[in-house]
């Protein structure tokens, strides 16, 4: 029984592993992927943040008001694929 109970959960994480879609034409600017690079390897994304807004854009050598007008283009450009992809 615990085996065949593995055997689904194994079947059901492939299917979803191969349905996943990795995003390839979100079409990010250099500018913009080393900002979001940036931004998560530096922990701008995690709870609680490892680093502000003002120390990231300090780091990237940018206004702060720079960085935030990025990141929300990124957002969305992400989320606008992701939503098209689920057809939403």
């Amino acid at each position: 029984m615990f085996l065949s109970e593995i055997n689904n959960f194994i079947e059901i994480k492939s299917e979803i592993i191969n349905k996943f879609k990795i995003p390839t034409s979100i079409n990010l600017t250099p500018r913009e992927a080393k900002i979001l690079q940036s931004a998560e390897k530096l922990g701008y994304f995690d709870y609680p943040r490892k680093i502000s807004s003002i120390e990231l854009s300090n780091v990237l050598g940018i206004k702060r008001s720079t960085l935030i007008y990025y990141l929300r283009i990124i957002q969305k450009k992400i989320i606008k694929y992701y939503l098209n992809y689920l057809n939403l």
